[in-house]
């Protein structure tokens, strides 16, 4: 059997007592900014806020010269002040 190496890391990230999560370009900025931080080139952020009193979520896709395409994604819950966010 061929052993399998994955290309990159997988995270998976909880966020407690957050704050701003209703605030869609702050979590555009904070998207971009790790992108920038990774050297990764944002391809394209797409957000959906779900409304007054309601959370946001959304994907960064991202590129980078040395790895496959990959994004990072989450979903912000203001209700219960918690982001959870993947990286793959």
């Amino acid at each position: 059997m061929t052993k399998f190496v994955a290309p990159g890391t997988h995270l998976l990230v909880d966020f407690y007592n957050t704050e701003n999560l209703q605030d869609a370009a702050l979590i555009e900025k904070a998207l971009r900014d790790a992108a920038d931080a990774c050297e990764a080139t944002v391809l394209q952020v797409m957000l959906h806020h779900f409304g007054e009193g309601s959370g946001v979520t959304g994907v960064s896709a991202i590129g980078r010269i040395s790895y496959e395409y990959s994004h990072v994604a989450g979903d912000w819950f203001r209700s219960h002040r918690y982001i959870f966010v993947w990286k793959m």
